[in-house]
C-alpha cells in the first residue's frame, strides 16, 4: 500500500473541549481548622479524543480539578497571552 493513502486514512487530531461546566466551593472548617473561608473553583471539562472507529462518535472524558484564586487568576492571565498571540497571528 501506498504510503499517502495509509497516512490519509489515520487522521490524528488534538482533543477537543467540548463542554466546561465550574462551581465556587468555599471551605469552611476541617479538623485541624475550627474557621477558615478558603475559596476555590472546580472545573469539570469534557473532552472528545481520537475517534477509535469510522462511523462511531469519538469518546468523551471528563477532567476534573480544583483551583485557588491565585492559581486561578494565573491560569487566566495564560489564557489571555494565548488569545493575544492568536489575534495577532489572524491579523497577519
Amino acid at each position: 500500500m501506498d504510503w499517502k493513502k495509509i497516512a490519509s486514512q489515520q487522521i490524528i487530531s488534538w482533543p477537543r473541549m467540548v463542554d466546561m461546566d465550574w462551581r465556587v466551593d468555599v471551605m469552611s472548617s476541617s479538623q485541624e481548622v475550627s474557621r477558615m473561608s478558603v475559596p476555590t473553583v472546580i472545573l469539570d471539562i469534557k473532552v472528545e479524543g481520537q475517534q477509535e472507529r469510522v462511523g462511531e462518535m469519538p469518546p468523551v472524558r471528563s477532567i476534573n480539578f480544583e483551583l485557588s484564586k491565585e492559581s486561578l487568576g494565573t491560569l487566566l492571565d495564560g489564557m489571555n497571552k494565548i488569545r493575544e498571540q492568536l489575534g495577532a497571528l489572524s491579523d497577519q
